[in-house]
């Protein structure tokens, strides 16, 4: 399957490194190098021609605003959905074993549940666990250690909540929730085109942690066939509807995407 969104950073000439980096990942492991539906023109016109059918109605009534549009969406559908809280803040595997769910893809980063093992939650994303454990015992980081065992959060420490939101942090106390997944600045693209090789929701994902703190990841639930990915069966309701809108509304920036990605990356 030939696509596009991965190379379009090569426009950065900061970005070659990583994308060198992913092309490798994707040929080393047989998966589609694709890491955003906004930046593949042809797979993005398709996916929007396959929707039409049911979108299109709901749009022509509710089009003007994203939310409403997006809301009906889903209240039509008898798509299941699953009761997950939302935290705006990074997800971080500080266990030797770990395991975590993708709900969004078609995000840089992804967002992703965790269900097995050490996580941290952050206020901001860091290139190595070494540059992390720095930041908290310099008090620059927020000191919050969760652990779970089989879907279920087993341990929630908080020795210190300074700069993510409080209420936000409380939320997820006892709670499933789903954050921005970034185990390392400098494996962004590559975990990015790892959730866009699985089905949201319908997977799950192994990551290890060795010794020197460098991660691998291993698809062991929900690895998406290129049928998937082409059709963007791999995406949740909710996404193809934000999709959609911003199709039909031609407000897709990808200059500013491309950019975004690369000021992430570049941190």
């Amino acid at each position: 399957m030939k696509t596009r969104s991965l190379y379009s950073l090569a426009k950065l000439p900061s970005m070659q490194k990583f994308i060198d980096e992913a092309e490798k990942y994707s040929e080393n492991n047989k998966l589609v190098p694709i890491i955003s539906f906004y930046l593949e023109d042809e797979l993005l016109a398709n996916l929007i021609k396959s929707l039409d059918k049911k979108f299109s109605s709901i749009f022509k009534e509710y089009g003007y605003e994203r939310t409403i549009f997006v809301r009906k969406v889903l209240s039509q559908s008898n798509e299941p959905t699953e009761n997950i809280q939302e935290f705006p803040y990074y997800l971080i595997p500080v266990g030797k074993i770990n395991r975590i769910k993708i709900v969004e893809n078609d995000k840089v980063p992804p967002k992703a549940e965790p269900i097995e093992g050490i996580f941290r939650v952050t206020f901001l994303p860091y290139h190595s666990i070494t540059e992390l454990n720095n930041a908290i015992n310099r008090q620059g980081e927020d000191d919050i250690l969760i652990e779970y065992k089989n879907g279920k959060q087993v341990s929630f420490v908080k020795k210190r909540n300074i700069f993510m939101d409080s209420r936000s942090v409380e939320k997820i106390q006892d709670s499933r929730f789903y954050a921005n997944f970034v185990p390392s600045i400098n494996l962004m693209l590559i975990t990015s085109i790892i959730a866009n090789n699985v089905i949201a929701l319908q997977n799950e994902i192994i990551i290890s942690k060795d010794d020197n703190d460098n991660f691998s990841f291993e698809i062991i639930k929900g690895k998406a066939s290129e049928n998937d990915i082409s059709s963007g069966n791999i995406l949740l309701l909710k996404e193809k509807a934000n999709i959609y809108y911003d199709y039909k509304h031609k407000s897709i920036p990808k200059e500013e995407i491309i950019k975004g990605i690369a000021w992430k990356i570049s941190q």
